[in-house]
Formats: C-alpha cells, structure tokens, sequence
C-alpha cells in the first residue's frame, strides 16, 4: 500500500483503492459521480449498468457488506449517498472466498467515512446541476462517537429530471428511406437512509447493527414518429406515445457480532441479515400504425425477501491467511405480470402475456481458503 496519505490511488495484492477523499474531481456531488471516476470501472445510466472491465459480472458492497440491489434500483441508491461521505472505493479483481464471487466475477466496495471524534457531529449538504432542468441532491449526515459506542446516520435525497431528443435519417441505393424521431422526458426522485451501530461490550467482543432504507420513483414520457418510404411515397408510419411509472422500497437489516481471538487480527464473526425489496411498474403504450390506433397497459410487480445466517473465520498467520466460513440462505420471489389490451378506457386482460411467478429456494454452502502474500504486488 502506497504510504503517501494524499495519493489518489494505491495498489494492493488483490485490489485498487481509489482515495474519494483525496479527489478533487469527486467534490460534490454523488456515489455515481465518484464511480465514473474510478479506474476499470464504466457507468451507463442509459441502461442502468455498472460493469468492471474484464470481468463478466459485478457485485457491490458498502463497507464490506454485499448489497442485492442492481439496474436502476442500484444507481437510485448510490445517486442518494453524497460524495462527502466515501472515504474510498475498493475495486476488487480476485473476490476472496467469503464474498461468494460466481465465475469471472468483481467485487466493487464503497467504504463510508467514520466519525474520529468523540461526541456529536454533524453535517447538511445540498447540491444542484442546471442542465434543461434543475437537479438537486441533499443529504444529512449525524454521527455519535464514544469510546465504546459508535453511531453514523445519513438521510439523502436525489431528484432529476432529463429532457432528451433523438433524430435520424438512413437513406439506401435502392430508393427506400426512413427517419424517425424521439422525445423523451424522465423524472426520478429518492429517499435513502442508513444507520449503522457498532458497540464495544469489552476487548473481545463487538456487537453491530446496520439498517438501510431505500424509495425511489421513476416517471418517463416519450414519444416517437417512424416514416418509411419507397422512393419518396410514403409505405408505413408508425407514431408511439409511452407513459411509464415505477416505485420501489428495499429495506436491509444486518445484525453481527464480532469476536476478537488473540490482538493479532484473527476473529469470528457472526450474522444475520434480512432484504426485502418491493418494485411495482406501470407502462402505457398508445401507438398509431397506419392510422390504425392500440393502445396497451402493462401492469408488473415483484417483491423479494432474503434471509441470510453466517459464520465467517479470519485466522492470519504469520506465513499464511486463512478463512474459512459457513452460510445458509433462504430466498422468496414473487412476481407478477398482466398485459391488458385498452378498448373504449376498459382493459382487457391478455392472458398470453399475463403471468404469475413464485420461487423459493434455499442454500447451504462452506468455504475455506489460504493466501499469502508475497510482497505488495502479489500473492498465492
């Protein structure tokens, strides 16, 4: 590790640490913003992806602590975690055993700040970005810190609306051409907390508790015209008007203990985690082909709850470090689907589009593995 304590970034056997706190570039601002600036990292807020370069799948985590969230849910929930309070991102290319890394997979950890002072303190941010309109990110973050307890709370919330257009015009030897164009308006709004406590019962034992809280909503409005021509005369034209709702809540609660066996690092570390998330959409279409109207609802829901025990061992040794663990995980899913077809303002359910899922599924699973590290660069 590098040992300069303002370098922006700093190379481990395993990972690469970007100092958020160190950055100019990260001041102000969200997670999103920190994270387009992260080396092997790329960001597509029009698809709602975060992906590692080299890597075929990515699993996020704050302060250590893996989080089940992904597409739009994810970037709505780093978009309400201010710049301000990551201390740095850790981008992991070999996951370690614990993390239930599946294939050519990467870990990405966002580390919070703490409070090093003892007592309260406190902080309010607000920041806005005036593009075609005015979007605003708050936050508000209080902290408590003694010698045996230690309590970080933050309240965010994000909201943005983007205005976008969209033309184009392909023309072809043959005579035939089309064009189309596109408007397209969006609105998100989000709420996020979380509250973290650790206590020191004595100098072998700690006891924690982390609760996050997440709602969002997504709005969108487009609308789209298609021509297709043969020669100039006109063939086919298709017009598209789209309205489109979704609401969503994702609630996480960890309890853990934490027993220290020796001062030399190695520990046991206990849990209990439970994740529920509750998404429901709503998507209008009404289009026009050839002066022919249709008009569609889709209405979808899921909900999820995951429930996860585990027992974790860090045994460092002077030549070698070994973990080992056990995990057990039950999981639930229920899904919903209905596609009704609009006729005179009634809706008429389709039932080959329509659908009802439900899923559970639970899983036992231990590990054990060995590292050592030879030098800074690598290691076994």
């Amino acid at each position: 590790m590098a040992k300069n304590q303002d370098a922006l970034f700093s190379q481990r056997a395993d990972r690469l640490v970007y100092n958020v706190e160190n950055a100019i570039a990260s001041q102000g601002g969200d997670a999103i913003d920190a994270l387009k600036n992260t080396p092997l990292l790329r960001i597509d807020e029009n698809t709602n992806s975060i992906s590692m370069l080299g890597k075929s799948s990515l699993r996020v985590m704050i302060n250590g602590r893996p989080l089940n969230l992904s597409g739009a849910e994810l970037i709505a929930f780093l978009r309400a975690i201010p710049n301000d309070n990551i201390s740095n991102i850790e981008i992991i290319t070999t996951p370690p055993a614990r993390y239930e890394a599946e294939g050519n997979s990467g870990l990405l950890n966002i580390v919070l700040k703490r409070n090093p002072n003892h007592g309260w303190s406190g902080s309010l941010a607000n920041s806005s970005t005036q593009r075609t309109y005015c979007s605003n990110n708050s936050s508000l973050n209080l902290n408590y810190q003694s010698e045996k307890l230690s309590l970080t709370s933050t309240f965010g919330y994000n909201y943005s609306k983007i205005k976008a257009h969209e033309g184009y015009e392909n023309l072809f030897n043959n005579g035939f051409s089309n064009l189309g164009l596109q408007n397209k308006l969006t609105e998100t709004h989000a709420f996020s907390s979380s509250i973290n406590t650790h206590y020191k019962l004595n100098s072998k034992l700690e006891l924690g508790l982390i609760y996050n809280l997440h709602h969002w909503g997504f709005l969108s409005d487009d609308a789209s015209e298609r021509r297709f021509y043969d020669n100039a005369q006109l063939l086919d034209r298709l017009d598209n008007h789209g309205l489109g709702e979704l609401n969503g809540i994702f609630q996480r609660t960890n309890l853990f203990a934490i027993y220290h066996l020796d001062n030399q690092g190695k520990n046991a570390e206990l849990g209990l985690q439970y994740m529920g998330n509750t998404a429901d959409q709503d998507r209008r279409n009404q289009s026009i082909e050839n002066s022919v109207p249709e008009t569609t609802d889709n209405l979808s829901g899921n909900t999820y709850g995951i429930w996860i025990a585990n027992l974790d061992l860090n045994l460092p040794f002077e030549l070698v470090n070994l973990q080992a663990g056990a995990r057990i995980s039950l999981f639930n899913n229920s899904s919903t689907i209905r596609f009704y077809n609009m006729t005179g303002g009634q809706g008429i359910l389709d039932p080959q589009l329509s659908n009802d899922f439900e899923f559970d599924e639970a899983i036992s699973a231990a590990y054990i593995s060995a590292q050592k590290n030879l030098g800074s660069q690598w290691m076994v």
